[in-house]
């Protein structure tokens, strides 16, 4: 009987053993292990997977993926595959690899399971420009820009990097430049370029200053950006001085100043201005008057004029004395520095400031006579009783007829452009007179704004035509291929190959001993057939300064050209305007032997040149498309 009770006893404990068992087995967490937690994908992207096993699973549940962080660069997670974790990766266009982490969850899943997805930068890419730093100065910058697609249209600047710097995003700085070429009415044809740019020069900059060069390719039909932006800074060269000792004195007489500048040993080129609302103490007057300088001789450099010519227009050398017509009662600077043969500054400025005076009347007492009378020239000799201001007119009588002389002054004033005041005696020389005329002179003080003189006349009349018979004519026979002639004279010539196609040398043959001045110029044919022989004369001589006998016109093919010109004698007598028989500039007539060309130019501009005349000798004469 014990034995029975045994036997059942553990059979009851064997059972309980077993049901016991079977709970635990039916309630294990279930378990997530991934293949990787890492998974590496190429910058090409595409769909990649991720295999994973789940132990104790429970029936009707599947796992989900999350984010950590959202991205824009993985979509379409699924997870229908059983052990299995499928993403779309997009494609990598940056040079820089990212990384995106994802938590993996699961009901009753004890712990995070996590993996990150890590895709590869892209290939770098050539920048779109390449833009290389060839030379700094003080006022220039020198570089090329070499467009990785040279069929491009693209658009380049130079700007303070500072301003730049406010746009650090490229599609933030194109659409400042956008609204720049809006606002300014400048058409996108007008400024964009293609292929490379060799050598350009930005000129003039403000010295001592950063600047970003940049460019970008652009789409001139739909006005939109085709690349990113390539950028690169440089900072132009400080501003070198030598020491001038300028002795400067200033007559102030109501509004009108009179400047002596002595530049004692200094024998170069120096500028000298008065300019109003400048405050010396406010400013920094090396670079205030470095940039004001370039401003003003702005208009030179746009017009092509080399460095020598810019100097004779706008310096001065030893002793300079004007008068200056300025508004009563207010204040001015006077501001005077050397120049070097850039041209740019090149001494500390000397400056003084001052005011003008209210305008009283003046007893100055102005004497006018001609001399030295000719068809078309006179002598104009003005004396004066004190040195109050005062300016003088050249009309003639008819205009003025039955007019008092109060009514004059104020007709003067109200129309006639008052460039210049005088002081004291002059001498002036009157030239493009027509024969036989008669000429009125009048003159009286004045000064900011105020006559304060009566009027004082003086009449004078140009005897008979006289021609003079003295020998002038143009000789020329040949032009040349600008390409061919580039070759041999890069530095003169370099820069006009692909807007011109040809060179013409001509030279003058005359008595130079008998003329004084002469003038000639190459003239479209359709234009020069309307004027009168008197059109031309005035044509030269108030557009063409007094020309050397050697000259190279820059010409396109196809162009329809006479030359015509005439000389004037020591007597001051005009010869008749010569003019060449028409002829075409043609590709086929072109010759093509550019050492001749150069062997003439070598020749011509190093013995020919005279030394009354204005422009450099081998100044270059661009004629107008």
């Amino acid at each position: 009987m014990n034995s029975l009770k045994i036997t059942v006893g553990c059979l009851f404990a064997a059972l309980f053993l077993i049901i016991s068992c079977e709970q635990e087995e039916k309630i294990l967490p279930p378990s997530l292990k991934l293949s990787q937690t890492e998974l590496a994908v190429s910058a090409a992207g595409g769909q990649v997977s991720l295999d994973y096993t789940l132990e104790n699973a429970v029936e009707g549940t599947t796992i989900a993926v999350e984010p950590v962080e959202a991205v824009d660069w993985i979509s379409d997670i699924d997870v229908a595959v059983a052990g299995k974790i499928t993403l779309t990766v997009a494609k990598n266009e940056t040079e820089e690899s990212r990384k995106a982490e994802f938590n993996v969850a699961y009901p009753g899943l004890d712990g995070e399971v996590s993996f990150a997805v890590v895709q590869e930068p892209a290939e770098p890419q050539p920048a779109p420009f390449e833009i290389t730093v060839k030379d700094v100065q003080t006022s220039s910058i020198t570089f090329d820009i070499i467009p990785l697609d040279k069929e491009m249209d693209y658009i380049f600047f130079v700007s303070p990097a500072e301003y730049v710097a406010q746009f650090p995003e490229d599609d933030d700085l194109f659409n400042d430049d956008m609204v720049y070429f809006e606002s300014e009415g400048i058409a996108l044809e007008t400024v964009a370029m293609t292929g490379d740019q060799i050598d350009y020069v930005k000129s003039p900059v403000m010295p001592a200053t950063a600047f970003t060069v940049y460019a970008y390719g652009i789409d001139l039909e739909a006005g939109t950006r085709l690349t990113d932006i390539v950028r690169v800074d440089v900072t132009s060269g400080d501003i070198e001085t030598i020491d001038v000792d300028f002795n400067v004195d200033l007559k102030v007489s109501g509004a009108a100043v009179t400047l002596t500048v002595d530049p004692g040993s200094y024998s170069g080129w120096y500028y000298a201005n008065i300019l109003e609302g400048l405050d010396p103490e406010q400013v920094d007057m090396l670079t205030t008057c470095y940039q004001f300088y370039l401003n003003d001789i702005a208009l030179y450099i746009g017009m092509g004029m080399d460095p020598e010519t810019i100097l004779l227009v706008s310096g001065y050398q030893g002793v300079f004395t004007d008068t200056f017509n300025l508004e009563p009662e207010k204040k001015y600077t006077v501001v005077v520095f050397a120049l070097d043969e850039t041209p740019q500054l090149c001494s500390i400025p000397y400056y003084e400031t001052f005011d003008t005076e209210k305008v009283e009347p003046s007893d100055n007492v102005i004497t006018m006579e001609t001399t030295n009378v000719t068809a078309h020239t006179a002598t104009l000799n003005i004396t004066t009783t004190n040195d109050d201001s005062y300016v003088w007119v050249q009309t003639d009588p008819v205009s003025f007829e039955g007019y008092t002389d109060e009514e004059i002054l104020q007709m003067i004033i109200d129309y006639y452009p008052i460039y210049n005041v005088y002081s004291g005696d002059r001498t002036e020389y009157l030239s493009g007179l027509n024969a036989d005329t008669d000429y009125m002179i009048l003159a009286f003080g004045y000064s900011g704004g105020t006559v304060t003189t009566s009027l004082f006349k003086h009449i004078f009349t140009t005897p008979e035509e006289v021609t003079s018979d003295v020998a002038f004519q143009v000789n020329f026979d040949k032009w040349y291929s600008i390409e061919e002639v580039a070759e041999l004279m890069p530095d003169e010539y370099g820069f006009y190959v692909g807007g011109w196609d040809c060179v013409m040398p001509m030279e003058v043959e005359a008595d130079f001993e008998s003329i004084d001045k002469y003038y000639y110029y190459m003239y479209d044919r359709s234009a020069l057939s309307s004027m009168s022989d008197n059109d031309i004369k005035m044509d030269l001589m108030n557009n063409y300064s007094v020309t050397d006998p050697a000259r190279v016109f820059i010409m396109s093919y196809g162009q329809e050209c006479v030359i015509a010109g005439f000389a004037i004698d020591k007597n001051g007598a005009y010869t008749k305007v010569w003019r060449s028989k028409p002829f075409t500039v043609t590709e086929e007539g072109a010759s093509h032997d550019a050492d001749e060309f150069v062997n003439w130019y070598n020749g011509a501009f190093g013995t020919k040149a005279l030394s009354h005349s204005t422009p450099k000798p081998n100044t270059v004469r661009v004629l107008e498309k």
